[in-house]
């Protein structure tokens, strides 16, 4: 468990908000804390993300990008596995029922091929997993909890893009299925600020750890490293 960690509020949230959501959890309880196998989820950061040549692109997640990828080079170190998701399937397939009821416009005429490429600065290293994905959870229509499964994940650990969106979805989703869920705060990215700081702080709320990047990477440097990685 983790103590002396206090919940994520951005300064905005009214006093009649804080109250109702501590009707619903107890923020003086321990917080859900580290677990001694964990997983990094790197959600959706392709290039068709984060760079603004592409429809949705948006290089304002540079920042978040060179996060991630600080806290990967660590998890790899430590042996911790490092999972990838691409926005792929239903993004851009030609026919409706296949694309599903996303409200964006579908991009596939205008994004070439780097586009669906992971984004440049994080490209994935020999043992890393990528999973191609159809709707917002990275759990939802994908092998994922089996993955998680087999390598005896309990702790994981979710980045990327869009804290509103894919982010939140796959959060949601690791809760129900009983994992330890943290979100380091700074690596994670939304181009709508307020969107990103209300989902962080509905997430720890209810389903998450939101922590600051630092207290991430203490908790990994702190693993041993013959205990962890991909069990055959």
């Amino acid at each position: 468990m983790l103590s002396g960690v206090s919940p994520y509020v951005p300064d905005f949230i009214s006093t009649e908000d804080r109250n109702a959501v501590k009707r619903v959890r107890d923020w003086d309880s321990p917080r859900t804390g580290f677990g001694v196998q964990p997983a990094l989820l790197v959600i959706d950061m392709t290039e068709s993300e984060l760079d603004k040549e592409f429809p949705f692109g948006d290089d304002g997640g540079s920042q978040c990008a060179e996060n991630v990828r600080a806290l990967a080079l660590l998890c790899r170190k430590k042996s911790v596995p490092v999972i990838y998701t691409k926005l792929v399937s239903a993004m851009y397939a030609d026919h409706p029922a296949l694309k599903g009821r996303w409200k964006a416009p579908n991009v596939s005429k205008s994004t070439n091929e780097r586009g669906k490429a992971i984004y440049h600065g994080l490209k994935p290293e020999d043992g890393d997993i990528v999973i191609e994905k159809d709707k917002a959870s990275a759990f939802f229509g994908t092998q994922l909890a089996s993955i998680l499964t087999y390598l005896g994940i309990d702790t994981v650990i979710v980045t990327g893009v869009t804290t509103s969106g894919c982010v939140r979805a796959t959060v949601c989703d690791a809760f129900q299925f009983n994992y330890r869920v943290i979100v380091p705060e700074e690596c994670v990215y939304d181009g709508s600020k307020i969107s990103h700081q209300v989902s962080l702080f509905d997430m720890d709320a209810r389903y998450a750890d939101v922590l600051k990047l630092d207290r991430v990477l203490k908790y990994v440097s702190g693993l041993r490293k013959e205990t962890r990685g991909i069990r055959h």
